[in-house]
């Protein structure tokens, strides 16, 4: 659906001509049977467009507690639901067609709010998505245990989202003000030691009759003092954003880390700034000429300081104590949650320390490593255990264990030292060893090699390789590339494959 706005009927109909013209020229086919207006009002995505501004449709504007508690009623029972947009006759439908129904309308309208939502809500939401994705594929049966996870864990999943909803924290009428009224746009960031967060706000002048001061607008200075505003102002909240820096960008200094946050906010809220731009911040060194930024001056972080060249026009410091920089720093510091990483292990049965069983048994359990930092290459059990299981991947960072340990090994660098990661290429070895010698297709390799008609080699340590190129079985080439995709943000395919043959070949990783 394209959504044409203007002056005039007249101007209307001739910017749709033009886009009409375009489309068909691009093999585009249009509905003229759908088409709608020139209107003075018209209801688009659920909100109501006019000449005075944007505002919530007339036929959303009311969703009450009794409202939300009939629409659970509606799932839990089963009972038939039919969403207001289909004009189709009603028929009678098996009561899994119905819960579909359901979820596909509420998910929508959560995903709708998704830009404003915190990450508990938004891990809310995705058990609603999740119980979509079951419910509506046609694979999974009607007595699978999923579908009957989900009706229980459904019900607390939207109270949440919709309790979130009924605060009246999600902005639901932006660029309602008209542009007189405009007053800046505000960038809030803040970057810790392993995440950061930031969000919009949009500053608005009010009516003189406002006396109404918002908690945010009371530190010292003000808002209206760091803006140079004598009017009275209001702030609208537009957007939340936040994430996690790598184990890379966690070393880096305090100031290095505000001005990265900085700037990945700016990378994701560019279309919602209007000018002027100013960012807040509570460290002084970011307001200061960015001479020391060249160690972060290449590839994705070069674009991301032109749009901070483009877009800022000024970076203005307040106290820390300030309740802008602290209530993003406390939002950084809920993504900055300890985490325990898992690592499964296997140890024999008859040592001191293992469940009681018969001698030779093998009896798997956890153990934890509460240091973000530790690799499993420090694990004796980690170790141990990799070359057991069919995807160690899926628990243990082998391919970053694999990588730095061989790089450091083949480079000569001091590795450890640089990342404070205790790294032992003698552990990764014997683990590749163990993944070769299980796996079917390593060991036709080898008898090829032994017998002269392979271009494989074996090293002095009895790995496999491909001239200087380690080789790795196919089952983990997908969670290879997942990692490596996800390291190197987010890369494309040519890209990915780029880095894993750089130092591995991975048999029939293009399929993965």
């Amino acid at each position: 659906d394209l959504l044409f706005c203007g002056q005039s009927d007249e101007e209307v109909r001739k910017a749709m001509t033009i886009a009409k013209e375009i489309l068909i020229n691009l093999n585009f086919r249009i509905n003229d049977k759908k088409q709608e207006g020139p209107v003075p009002v018209i209801d688009f995505c659920g909100m109501r467009l006019s000449s005075a501004g944007v505002t919530p449709s007339p036929s959303r504007t009311v969703l009450s507690e009794a409202a939300i508690d009939n629409a659970l009623q509606i799932f839990t029972k089963g009972l038939p639901f039919h969403p207001k947009n289909k004009k189709s006759k009603r028929r009678k439908l098996p009561v899994r067609e119905y819960r579909t129904a359901w979820l596909r309308s509420w998910t929508g309208v959560a995903n709708y709010m998704r830009g404003w939502l915190t990450p508990r809500i938004l891990a809310a939401t995705d058990i609603l998505q999740r119980a979509l994705k079951d419910f509506g594929d046609h694979n999974v049966e009607d007595g699978d245990v999923r579908l009957s996870e989900h009706i229980d864990r459904v019900p607390s999943a939207f109270r949440e989202v919709m309790g979130y909803y009924m605060s009246g924290v999600p902005c639901m009428s932006l660029y309602s003000e008209a542009d007189t009224d405009h007053v800046a746009t505000i960038l809030i960031s803040d970057g810790n030691q392993h995440s950061w967060s930031g969000f919009v706000l949009r500053v608005v002048a009010q009516g003189s009759d406002s006396n109404d001061e918002h908690p945010l607008l009371l530190g010292s200075p003000s808002l209206n003092e760091l803006l140079g505003c004598e009017k009275p102002i209001a702030v609208l909240p537009m957007k939340i954003f936040g994430g996690r820096f790598s184990k890379l960008e966690s070393t880096l200094s305090s100031t290095t880390r505000e001005r990265m946050a900085l700037l990945l906010l700016l990378e994701a809220a560019k279309t919602l700034l209007l000018p002027p731009v100013y960012s807040i911040t509570d460290n002084a060194n970011c307001t200061k000429e960015w001479c020391s930024f060249d160690q972060l001056n290449y590839g994705s972080w070069h674009s991301r300081y032109m749009i901070f060249q483009s877009y800022v026009d000024g970076v203005l410091w307040v106290p820390r104590d300030h309740p802008l920089p602290s209530l993003c720093d406390t939002m950084a510091r809920c993504i900055e949650e300890e985490r325990q990483y898992k690592h499964p292990t296997t140890e024999p049965a008859h040592q001191a320390d293992a469940p009681k069983g018969r001698e030779g048994d093998y009896n798997n359990y956890h153990h934890l490593h509460r240091d973000s930092a530790q690799e499993p290459s420090s694990c004796h059990s980690c170790t141990a255990f990799a070359a057991t299981v069919a995807d160690p991947l899926s628990s243990l960072p082998v391919p970053s264990l694999l990588h730095r340990c061989f790089t450091a090994w083949k480079t000569g660098t001091d590795f450890p030292a640089q990342c404070s990661i205790p790294l032992d290429p003698v552990h990764a070895r014997t683990w590749l060893k163990a993944a070769q010698d299980s796996d079917e297709h390593c060991g036709k390799l080898r008898a090829l090699v032994c017998r002269g008609l392979s271009k494989f080699r074996i090293d002095e340590n009895g790995l496999l390789r491909l001239r200087d190129k380690y080789v790795l079985p196919k089952r983990y080439g997908q969670s290879l590339a997942l990692h490596i995709h996800h390291s190197y943000g987010h890369c494309g395919v040519k890209q990915t494959l780029n880095i894993i043959c750089r130092d591995f070949f991975c048999l029939h990783i293009a399929n993965s």
